[in-house]
């Protein structure tokens, strides 16, 4: 079945209050399809939050509960939680034996604040109707209730499903089910229903006008729809023509599609590039039959597969990041290098390019492009860098060979300059020897002497020997030419160590040059050493000295030796300089050849970067003629995108001309109705949205303080409240109760009555709580309690009992009213009629105040309970003992009964009467002052209160200064002999002469409330009073003055 609970409020044409589109008939043929929409209904109801509650035509009905089980539904989760009330007719519908269409609306009602209390935001009820047709008293009205139904204004939104059997109801009962509905569902569809009569209609008798305006409406309708539909007959030709028009030019593009499409694989097969496309996911969709002859692969084994899974492993990652940065990015993929491996082994170089493919939105389809055969230049591009490396190494190695030349040189020069040197040196050397040579030779000469000295001496000496006679004066010569001779040899070694010194620098000078005639020079000094320790041992022996001399002979043909070596070396020297200039020559010779040879290399070197400035050149060509040929792909694939748009464009039209001339009719019957009912739902919406927030947090705040005020009754001190239980025991009781009694507060709980009940009144409170216990009214009793110190206390005791779901008594409410004072003996404990007790009037009027605070709350509280709960029935208990007190204080005053207007009878539906305006409360009794200032507000009135007439008089002034009089004063009347209630409303009325007062007062007896327009006033407020007798009277005294 549709859902079409969803929709919102509905506005019809006729005028009055806002309809719900959400009360909805459903018309079933079938168990089976009333089951089905059941449980459809409660899942949904469930499921979006809403307090589901489904009213079933039979007792405990097992049949819903099973078929919920068997949809999915957890129906004791849902139980427990609250969420679903599984009720029936007898429990909303006959609760009290009858149909009462206004106390099931305020059941409803009722549902809707339990809903509301526990946060639920909207309600939805389906109802079994099938009780309509019991033979039950007021089931005639179920119409009316229905109508009530569609205007039903609640804090939650309210869903109401009525099921309705095709197959048992009567036929007028379906028109007058169809005639109250807004909405109505059959056969799984869902319609506004054209049949529907607006509540007030129905209930002003304008039935059949209204039902003749739906048939005059629904034959306009027809015919307007009859227009629409030969209007759309001819937007169907012309549709069709259209269509025709447009089948040909389709025909036409897609003959154009096709001969581009064979153009274009004509292209791809003749084409030397491999062209493809790939799809958003980075896979090839499409392949040219060209990959084969470039990759020896078929395009079948292409398609699906990626671009990385198709190259040398040596790029696979390069590719699969360029061309994710590029998808990422949306750009076009330019002269990406590829290395493939061809199935026979070799390896292929391609270059990829490609264009995005973009929907619409700009989402990524994919890219179309082409891969190019770049293997030969990549080949011609690593032959001329292999010959421009080797051009390079042969550059690298000509240059050595220069800086080898250039070192050659240099060492060239460097031997030209060290061979003047050496040169110099052996020029120096030759000087040196023939100096030395000179030098030997005066040695030689100078030895060669001093040998024939020694020998001459040597002679002498012979000879001295021989002569031995010689006299000393001889001896004395001798030794003086000895003397002489050494003095003459010393002078020689003298001489000798000079020129010794003078060979030794000789030596150092020459060092320098050759290290080898160092070492000869050296051999030479020891030599002269030896030669001086001999000529040193001459005097010693003059044998050795010839043999030194020979010594030094030998020597010096050792010297000439040695020059005769350095001469020879000198000559070596010389052969050696020139070998070296040979070299040189030959160096020389070879740097030319290697700078022939570098020429050459430059040349050649000139003649390469000529054919890499060609092959440049053709590159560059190759190039021009790719981006001619990806510009006219690109072109082609333009227009073959073009036709593609055009193609679905067609087909989209036709699909959207043949949507439209399906829906024309359905937007013809409901265009209208939905754009009125859009329009008046934003606006209700708002306003409800606004008034139901107020609303809400008013009740809210309402119920805590009606609350807080129940608790306070049992607080007040006034008199004395206690709970007593079936068995007699005290189970709660106020301060003022145990006062009576004079017990501390709390003594008495858990006590018996007869623990503190005076022994002759024992029997007659025994008859009484029987009489409670078994089900008897609520009684009042005159009787007797014993103190604690031992005196009497007389009290007046009202009971009533509080009924528990069974009926039997809870517990016993019990009012007591302190009349010891007023008893001036003993007496007996008597039931409270008429004739049996002392009048008072001024306790009746302090009892009627007291009551009118305890009835005031407890009528108002009642407001906020549902009427089947248990708060309910104790509210109901306590407003009992309130009447028996009224009548009580009736028979106190010697009024007639009933005065009070308190008898017992069944329960009957409260009827509110609103008002707006503002009412003044004038009353000394505070506990008066605030249950009646909340029950006016209920009600809608603004209220403000005095407490004397002073304050009276300075509020109405003010309200009169500040152009905000006051519609209604109440004011409280104290005892008969009190004047000052005439005297308030007098000076109140000379405030504001437009002000209306009213009287209100617990003694009948009191002149202003007997006769209230006498004394000036406009009525008369007896007390005590409920909600509902408040709101009548003071409606009814601003409806005389046209206030209401």
């Amino acid at each position: 079945m549709t859902d079409s609970l969803n929709d919102g409020p509905y506005s019809p044409a006729a005028a009055g209050r806002t309809i719900s589109r959400d009360h909805i008939a459903f018309i079933y043929t079938s168990s089976e399809e009333m089951l089905n929409s059941t449980v459809s209904l409660i899942r949904e109801g469930l499921e979006s939050g809403e307090l589901c509650l489904y009213i079933s035509d039979l007792e405990d009905d097992q049949i819903i509960v099973q078929a919920l089980r068997e949809g999915h539904v957890d129906v004791d989760e849902a139980v427990e939680k609250g969420r679903l009330i599984l009720s029936s007719k007898h429990e909303i519908y006959f609760q009290r034996g009858w149909f009462d269409p206004d106390w099931t609306i305020q059941v409803i009602r009722n549902l809707a604040d339990i809903a509301a209390s526990h946060g639920f935001t909207s309600m939805r009820m389906i109802s079994d109707m099938r009780w309509t047709q019991d033979r039950v008293t007021g089931t005639d009205r179920w119409v009316d209730y229905e109508a009530k139904l569609s205007s039903l204004d609640l804090g939650v939104g309210l869903k109401t499903i009525c099921q309705f059997d095709s197959e048992m109801l009567s036929s007028d009962a379906l028109l007058s089910a169809l005639m109250t509905h807004p909405r109505l569902e059959c056969q799984g569809a869902a319609y506004d229903n054209m049949f529907f009569i607006h509540p007030e209609r129905l209930r002003e008798g304008d039935q059949v006008d209204a039902e003749l305006e739906g048939k005059l409406a629904a034959i306009k309708a027809a015919a307007v729809a009859e227009a629409a539909r030969l209007g759309l007959e001819r937007d169907v030709v012309e549709l069709s023509e259209k269509l025709k028009g447009e089948r040909l030019s389709r025909e036409e593009a897609e003959r154009s599609l096709e001969e581009g499409r064979a153009h274009l694989r004509s292209v791809y097969e003749r084409s030397s590039e491999w062209f493809w496309e790939i799809g958003p996911d980075g896979t090839y969709r499409f392949s040219s039959s060209r990959v084969t002859d470039l990759l020896g692969i078929s395009s079948e084994e292409v398609i699906g597969r990626r671009p990385e899974e198709l190259v040398d492993d040596e790029d696979a990652q390069k590719v699969a990041s360029a061309i994710a940065q590029a998808m990422s990015d949306k750009a076009p993929i330019n002269a990406l290098e590829k290395k493939h491996r061809h199935t026979d082994g070799r390896f292929v170089y391609l270059e990829m390019s490609g264009v995005p493919v973009l929907d619409d939105r700009g989402n990524l389809q994919g890219y179309r492009g082409k891969d190019m055969d770049v293997t030969v230049r990549k080949t011609s591009e690593k032959a001329i860098d292999e010959h421009r490396h080797t051009i390079e190494e042969m550059t690298a190695e000509l240059n050595a060979r220069d800086v080898r030349i250039k070192n050659l040189e240099g060492d060239v020069e460097q031997l030209r300059k060290s061979s003047d040197l050496v040169k110099a040196e052996a020029s120096a050397l030759a000087i040196a020897l023939r100096e030395k040579e000179a030098e030997t030779a005066h040695l030689a000469e100078r030895t060669a002497a001093l040998s024939s000295e020694i020998s001459a001496l040597t002679e002498q000496l012979q000879q001295a020997r021989e002569v031995s006679t010689l006299d000393k004066r001889a001896m004395e010569e001798q030794a003086a030419n000895v003397e002489k001779l050494k003095r003459d040899l010393a002078e020689v070694e003298s001489a000798l160590a000079v020129e010794r010194e003078r060979h030794h620098e000789a030596e150092a000078e020459s060092q320098a040059a050759l290290a080898a005639l160092r070492d000869e020079i050296s051999s030479r000094d020891a030599k002269m050493s030896e030669v001086q320790a001999a000529l040193e041992a001459a005097t010693s022996e003059a044998g050795d000295l010839r043999a030194r001399i020979e010594a030094l002979k030998a020597e010096m043909e050792a010297v000439q030796k040695e020059r005769d070596a350095l001469k020879s070396l000198e000559a070596e020297r010389s052969e050696e300089l020139n070998r070296r200039e040979d070299e040189l020559n030959a160096a020389t010779d070879r740097a030319k050849r290697l700078s022939v040879e570098l020429e050459g290399l430059r040349c050649r070197l000139a003649d390469a970067e000529r054919c890499i400035s060609s092959r440049d050149e053709e590159i560059a060509s190759h190039r021009s003629r790719e981006e001619e040929l990806v510009a006219s792909l690109a072109s082609r694939e333009k227009e073959m995108e073009a036709l593609s748009r055009r193609v679905e464009a067609g087909m989209e039209e036709n699909a959207r001309l043949l949507d439209d001339l399906r829906s024309k009719d359905r937007e013809l019957m409901t265009l209208r109705d939905r754009l009125a009912a859009a329009e008046a739902e934003v606006a209700a919406m708002n306003g409800e949205r606004l008034d139901l927030q107020t609303s809400l947090s008013a009740a809210e705040q309402e119920l805590v303080d009606h609350r807080e005020r129940l608790n306070a009754l049992f607080r007040q001190d006034q008199f004395g409240i206690a709970r007593i239980d079936p068995n007699g025991d005290m189970v709660d009781a106020n301060d003022a109760f145990h006062r009576l009694l004079g017990q501390e507060p709390g003594a008495l709980i858990g006590t018996n009555y007869r623990d503190h009940t005076h022994r002759d009144d024992l029997a007659k409170s025994a008859e009484t709580y029987d009489l409670l216990n078994n089900g008897g009214g609520p009684v009042s009793v005159l009787k007797r309690y014993v103190r604690r110190n031992g005196g009497i206390a007389t009290v007046d005791l009202a009971l009533s009992p509080v009924n528990g779901p069974d009926g039997s008594p809870i517990y016993h409410m019990a009012l007591a009213f302190d009349r010891t004072e007023e008893v001036s003996g003993p007496g007996e404990a008597l039931e409270s009629e008429p004739e049996g007790g002392k009048t008072n009037p001024d306790v009746a009027r302090r009892l009627n105040d007291a009551l009118t605070v305890i009835l005031g709350g407890v009528t108002l509280a009642k407001e906020y309970v549902i009427p089947e709960g248990r708060m309910h029935g104790q509210l109901v208990q306590i407003e009992r003992a309130c009447s028996a007190a009224a009548r009580l204080a009736s028979e106190l005053e010697n009024a007639s009964s009933g005065t009070s207007g308190f008898e017992e009878s069944a329960y009957a539906p409260v009827t509110l009467v609103p008002g707006r305006g503002r009412i003044m409360l004038v009353d000394s009794d505070e506990a008066i002052l605030e249950v009646t200032t909340h029950m006016l507000r209920h009600l809608g009135y603004d209220v403000d209160i005095a407490r004397d007439g002073d304050e009276a008089a300075e509020v109405c002034r003010q309200a009169v200064k500040d152009g905000k009089p006051f519609a209604l004063a109440i004011i409280g009347a104290g005892a008969a002999e009190d004047g000052d209630v005439r005297m308030v409303a007098s000076r109140l009325t000379s405030e504001d002469p437009g002000l209306k007062t009213m009287v209100s007062g617990g003694q009948t007896s009191h002149p202003a409330m007997s006769d209230p327009v006498d004394s000036g006033f406009i009525g008369a407020l007896p007390r005590p009073y409920t909600l509902e007798e408040l709101s009548k009277v003071v409606s009814t005294a601003l409806a005389s003055q046209g206030k209401a």
